[in-house]
């Protein structure tokens, strides 16, 4: 058992749900986006997308100011939202 997906279930017990409509990634940098998150196999991406396969999240979405940063997201795959100012 992964610890995000213990981090995940740990989240959901708190907010007393088994699922969640919207998990937004808030705020990463570039360099954690290109190197950490989107990272293939083994990256924070993977481990939402089998959390929606899961239906544990409904819709993925990204919350930040950095252009570089929607641009990358878009690029992705069954992501629903991006927040920004």
């Amino acid at each position: 058992r992964s610890q995000r997906a213990a981090a995940a279930d740990h989240s959901l017990k708190l907010l007393r749900s088994d699922r969640v409509d919207l998990l937004l990634l808030h705020d990463p940098t570039f360099d954690e986006m290109q190197h950490e998150f989107l990272k293939p196999k083994k990256g924070g991406m993977d481990a939402l997308r089998e959390l929606q396969r899961q239906g544990v999240v409904k819709h993925l979405g990204l919350g930040c100011l950095e252009h570089e940063n929607h641009h990358l997201w878009l690029q992705q795959e069954d992501v629903g939202f991006i927040l920004t100012v």
